[in-house]
């Protein structure tokens, strides 16, 4: 099963991988959605560390567990080519993005724009 947070617990996870969707401490900036939060190089270090490949991924991941988990967008669980039209494509993206800043010894800002 996917590591989650109970449902309804915004703000809460496992550390780092937490931290490559939400972010780390607030840097005192707002956003629509909260404020935009920091990663320093070295949490950059430990997101990278902390990501699956998307070998380690594709095992892990069920409709199941991710409509359960109520992962949004809900709706996208039901079709069968979640993984590979969905969350793999924007999985890499995610992962070669802390890849590429980790690389470069740089941080990172996080924020939820609508």
């Amino acid at each position: 099963p996917l590591p989650s947070s109970p449902p309804g617990s915004a703000g809460v996870g496992p550390r780092p991988l937490f931290h490559a969707v939400r972010g780390g401490p607030p840097s005192g900036s707002p956003s629509s959605y909260g404020p935009i939060r920091y990663l320093s190089p070295a949490a950059v270090d430990a997101v990278v560390a902390a990501l699956p490949t998307a070998e380690e991924l594709t095992p892990r991941f069920t409709h199941k567990a991710l409509k359960l988990a109520e992962i949004y967008p809900e709706a996208a669980w039901e079709k069968a080519d979640a993984l590979t039209e969905f969350l793999l494509p924007s999985y890499t993206v995610l992962k070669d993005f802390f890849t590429w800043a980790a690389g470069r010894g740089e941080a990172v800002l996080i924020t939820l724009e609508r």
